[in-house]
């Protein structure tokens, strides 16, 4: 059964008597002072803009940039937890035909770029797209515009929402199903105990999951850019590349990294501080298979219907116009060289990810706690950042102060 928390008095308590060793801290420390180099350098940057930082902060365009970016945000998080949470069920407690494949196809779209899944939605869906050749002997003269907030909503949702799905799955298999029992032996239906125990249980898993949506679509520039919506990473990047002062650039993106903070504090509060615990022995086991009857038919067409937007549409597009320039004489050419550098570049860049996350879960986990929190929070302020903004911190940090590996 649950049972409420320990008093925060022994929570404190606990906290001091598990608190983590020096080498760990340390550790985490230094993770958390690399993650947040990106931040300093545009405090430095902010910091000569002088009287023309406050004039560009409330500028109505300003002003206007922000609140469509925190829109499209808040849309694809609310879209990506609608459609991740039920997949993640269904691939995990259910008798879904085909289960095993569809974990892997509803994880799939996180391999695919922002910027050419929004190619293929423009290539498939646009007014002169494939579905309008297919619609114009029909009487179809012209489909309605995707570009601007509906198109990146749509992308960015696409593209996302298997944070949540993994979140949310991963929580799914860990979770003990005597809660669930406990609930229908007392006369409750399954839908209201997935809505009143299942639900409140995988609260921090969707709150995780939400967070890394939020902060993916508030970095994203490729399908905003393609479908040509003003978001601040696309005024950041018009910034620096129209102006030879990066000051107010620097101004726009500090703008982004208080939204980060804002929902990191909105992310903390809905996971909350409550905590689940065995009141009696034995040992978690795993959830029965929910039989889904005549309910698998629209649940196949669910998995279906979100991989072949997510996975089936961009690379069907990439093959059309590859099989349509190889038949119109186009050469291949193959780009050896670049693809080697991707592999080694992301190889390199998941081994250190994975060598620096050690120390910061561990602290999170294990060593609940000022230091703990601090460190956690710290590593998420730079992933709302353009990649630009971080490149750029990079290389000013690097040719000041490191210079033997500027250029490396």
């Amino acid at each position: 059964m649950a049972t409420l928390a320990p008093p925060r008095a022994a929570r404190r308590s606990a906290t001091r008597a598990h608190a983590p060793p020096a080498w760990l801290a340390g550790a985490g420390a230094l993770v958390a002072l690399v993650g947040l180099l990106p931040i300093a350098y545009l405090i430095i940057l902010a910091a000569g803009a002088g009287d023309d930082a406050a004039a560009l902060v409330v500028r109505d365009r300003t002003l206007g940039v922000l609140s469509r970016t925190l829109v499209l945000a808040a849309t694809v998080t609310a879209a990506s937890v609608l459609v991740g949470v039920p997949l993640a069920w269904l691939t995990s407690r259910s008798d879904l035909p085909g289960r095993r494949w569809w974990v892997v196809l509803t994880v799939l779209p996180l391999v695919v770029p922002s910027y050419l899944g929004g190619y293929a939605i423009v290539a498939a869906f646009g007014p002169r797209g494939a579905l309008q050749s297919l619609l114009e002997p029909l009487g179809v003269a012209r489909l309605p515009e995707l570009y601007g907030f509906p198109g990146a909503a749509l992308a960015l949702t696409l593209f996302s929402f298997p944070y949540v799905v993994l979140s949310v799955r991963g929580a799914l298999l860990r979770s003990d199903p005597a809660f669930e029992e406990v609930s229908r032996s007392l006369g409750r239906g399954p839908w209201r105990t997935f809505l009143t125990v299942t639900l409140p249980l995988l609260r921090p898993a969707i709150a995780a999951g939400a967070l890394l949506v939020a902060l993916y679509s508030l970095a994203d520039f490729g399908a905003v850019s393609l479908l040509q919506f003003d978001s601040f990473t696309r005024a950041i990047y018009v910034q620096y590349r129209s102006s030879f002062d990066p000051t107010l650039a620097a101004v726009l993106a500090l703008m982004l990294v208080a939204c980060t903070a804002a929902i990191l504090l909105a992310e903390s509060r809905l996971r909350g501080r409550g905590r689940y615990h065995r009141s009696g022995g034995g040992a978690a086991r795993p959830a029965p298979v929910v039989r889904l009857g005549m309910w698998r038919w629209p649940a196949l067409a669910l998995c279906a219907l979100v991989t072949g937007l997510s996975v089936i549409l961009p690379v069907g597009t990439i093959a059309f116009w590859l099989a349509r320039g190889v038949a119109a004489g186009e050469p291949l050419s193959f780009v050896w060289d670049a693809a080697l550098n991707s592999v080694v570049a992301s190889s390199l860049a998941a081994a250190l990810a994975v060598l620096a996350s050690i120390p910061v879960a561990v602290l999170a986990v294990r060593h609940r706690g000022v230091v703990g929190s601090l460190v956690e929070r710290a590593t998420y302020a730079g992933f709302a950042l353009p990649g630009i903004v971080i490149g750029l911190a990079f290389v000013f940090m690097a040719a000041r102060y490191l210079p033997w590996i500027y250029q490396t």
